[in-house]
């Protein structure tokens, strides 16, 4: 078996570690976004859940203000017949 010599390991060691250096930032960019499609999963049930009670809000506020307005317009008009308008 024949020994590669001290100075191509070398060489061949150095030309890995530059190649790993240039790609650190490219590594660290991708595990930011990984963890912050991790940490959206985890959210997601959670805002799921506050988006639907918001919608039951909305839609609660729609419904009484939908009444009021029909007690409104019923008084107003039984109010006008009472008075003879």
């Amino acid at each position: 078996m024949n020994e590669v010599p001290m100075e191509t390991r070398v060489t061949i060691l150095e030309r890995d570690v530059t190649e790993l250096r240039q790609m650190r930032n490219l590594i660290h960019g991708m595990d930011k976004k990984l963890d912050n499609i991790a940490s959206r999963e985890n959210l997601e049930p959670r805002i799921r859940l506050l988006e639907d009670e918001l919608n039951k809000a909305r839609g609660g506020m729609k419904t009484l203000i939908f009444i009021g307005t029909l007690v409104g317009s019923i008084g107003g008009w039984l109010l006008g017949k009472l008075l003879g308008h």
